[in-house]
């Protein structure tokens, strides 16, 4: 028969397994939204600096169009072109971005269903 000793250090040594299989658990959690954490920070960030960029375009636009009365050519203007390039490239980051974070929030879901 185990004596009352025994028993109390068996029964820390399963509160102290389980205890560290949570932690275990729970620093891989972490981790796991902490990629998505950054992914969204990325995607905030894109998206401001796009809003940003489509009040450049439309500032140029406008100076061209009304304030230098180039209206008729106006989207072949070398910085109109640059800001429609720059938009079509950060456009695809964003696509990029908004992807890797569907894809690690998948992985996250998939791992918590198992």
């Amino acid at each position: 028969m185990a004596t009352l000793y025994d028993r109390v250090v068996k029964g820390m040594e399963v509160a102290l397994e389980t205890a560290q299989k949570s932690v275990e658990a729970l620093m891989g959690k972490a981790e796991d939204t902490a990629e998505v954490i950054k992914l969204r920070l990325e995607k905030t960030r894109l998206e401001r600096e796009i809003s940003r960029k489509f009040a450049e375009l439309g500032s140029k636009l406008y100076e061209k169009a009304v304030r230098e009365g180039k209206e008729v050519g106006i989207l072949q203007e070398p910085e109109v072109q640059q800001l429609i390039e720059d938009l079509k490239r950060m456009d695809r980051e964003l696509a990029h971005t908004q992807a890797l974070m569907e894809q690690e929030i998948r992985k996250q879901e998939e791992a918590k269903a198992s």
